[in-house]
């Protein structure tokens, strides 16, 4: 079972994937032209500084990983769902241009001025405020979010739909637009914003 690489340079034309090793360290100086696997490692706690995933997704679903670099590009999507030792994103981080899966991960703090280009899955952390402009392109999933009570004004959710099922949520910001469906089942949402546009579905069912 593969433990580290033999050299501090490494770069990989395709696809590299470790998921389900004991691989505690990658190479200071790693590019990738497409995706990283490297769900389910346990022991990797970091990543180096310079890694660059140049094409492709960086999946660290279910890993040991403690933080990111603080330079980190990712050019697809950013998977950390269930990363329960994450508890925040590097500051600089400002355009995933694909998903962004943060569920059930540690996390509890979002970067300012974040984008994500498609979908962002934040549900079942504890996550307690979402930062000014936010802006989401697709859907943007907040299930069972029990600290989070409220959203920020500037909230853009672009193309998709809000879940916030089973959430603290007890208020929606004023003009917010949904362009799909607004879930708001089981929260303590007592009444709806004035200007509440909503393009498909509303749920508001076993709402206390």
């Amino acid at each position: 079972n593969i433990t580290n690489f033999p050299t501090n340079d490494l770069t990989v034309n395709g696809y590299l994937d470790l998921s389900n090793t004991n691989i505690a360290e990658l190479p200071e100086f790693l590019h990738v032209k497409k995706d990283i696997i490297l769900r389910h490692c346990k022991n990797l706690t970091q990543l180096p500084d310079s890694l660059k995933v140049v094409n492709g997704d960086l999946d660290l679903n279910d890993s040991g990983i403690v933080e990111l670099p603080e330079n980190l590009r990712v050019n697809g999507s950013l998977y950390l769902e269930r990363c329960e030792n994450l508890t925040r994103l590097p500051d600089s981080l400002r355009v995933v241009n694909g998903d962004l899966n943060l569920s059930k991960s540690g996390i509890v703090k979002l970067p300012n001025n974040l984008h994500v280009k498609r979908d962002l899955f934040l549900s079942r952390t504890n996550i307690k405020e979402l930062p000014e402009n936010l802006h989401v392109g697709r859907k943007l999933l907040l299930k069972s979010c029990k600290n989070l009570t409220r959203l920020p004004d500037s909230l853009k959710v672009i193309n998709g739909y809000l879940e916030l099922s089973e959430s603290g949520i007890a208020e929606l910001p004023e003009n917010l637009y949904i362009k799909e469906h607004l879930y708001l089942s089981h929260t303590s949402i007592a009444e709806l914003p004035e200007n509440l546009r909503i393009g498909g579905n509303l749920f508001l069912n076993s709402c206390k």
